[in-house]
């Protein structure tokens, strides 16, 4: 019991530490495209593709952070299922977890599928 609890531990820490990771990389093209927001705004060049990207880093860092909760969720819940040895009230909380997950990664993907089209639509407004 004690060498799958630290097993566990161990992958989850791994997914933790390689989104960081993934995060710290989409937050560097972050600043690189407002470093060159301001070399744009410096020679006089329209501003508008790049704060698109500003505006769609910004977006895939937050579903990213999402995404890893959702992943953690589910980790937990399968692990409370599957060491439940049984017990009826632990299996329910798990199923209710992992339902639970998965409706609100539907509501992140619908929310995400909205505001790349508003974005892209105001965007088109402002051009």
């Amino acid at each position: 019991m004690k060498y799958k609890f630290i097993t566990i531990s161990a992958l989850l820490i791994f997914v933790f530490l390689f989104s960081i990771q993934a995060q710290a990389s989409g937050l560097s093209d972050l600043v690189n495209s407002e470093l060159d927001t301001v070399q744009e705004g410096i020679t006089g060049s329209t501003t508008a593709a790049s704060l698109e990207n500003i505006i769609i880093n910004i977006v895939h860092t937050v579903l990213g952070f999402l995404g890893l909760i959702f992943v953690v969720l589910m980790i937990w819940s399968g692990y409370q299922w599957m060491t439940s040895g049984g017990n009826t009230t632990a299996i329910e909380t798990a199923k209710k977890r992992i339902i639970n997950a998965v409706i609100g990664l539907a509501i992140v993907l619908a929310a995400y599928s909205i505001t790349e089209f508003l974005v892209i639509q105001v965007l088109n407004a402002v051009n």
